[in-house]
């Protein structure tokens, strides 16, 4: 997982455009929907023929948590240590697209915001504007 950029676990999730399931997450700072199916030698070179990225599939923590890492020119050349994933490439032709009831796979969390109260501190001795 990289360290310096936001990166969340991934979930398994239905595309809202064709209803596949596919991998939702934030990878590295960007937004990444994958098909769950482990791809080959091929199967990969023909996704970046096609300007699909491919990631590597990590599981890590406790409990595992799958988590979607960028296959760059650094990690290509080292080999294949993990199953290797393409972006969704959906038969609707549009981009991919997820929702999932009371979840965001694109927080850290992984839940929606929701209308909290926020705190207001005031200064009630000189009723004056704090900055």
């Amino acid at each position: 997982m990289t360290g310096h950029l936001i990166s969340t676990a991934a979930v398994l999730a239905p595309c809202n455009h064709c209803g596949a399931h596919i991998l939702a997450c934030r990878a590295a700072g960007f937004r990444a929907y994958a098909d769950p199916q482990p791809i080959d030698v091929n199967q990969e070179i023909a996704a970046r023929l096609c300007n699909r990225p491919v990631y590597d599939l990590l599981t890590q923590g406790l409990p595992k948590r799958m988590y979607l890492e960028y296959r760059n020119l650094t990690r290509v050349i080292a080999g294949r240590s993990y199953p290797v994933v393409a972006e969704h490439a959906c038969p609707s032709g549009r981009a991919p697209d997820v929702s999932v009831a009371g979840m965001d796979p694109f927080r850290p969390g992984g839940k929606k915001p929701g209308k909290e109260k926020r705190k207001v501190m005031v200064n009630r001795q000189h009723d004056e504007i704090p900055f």
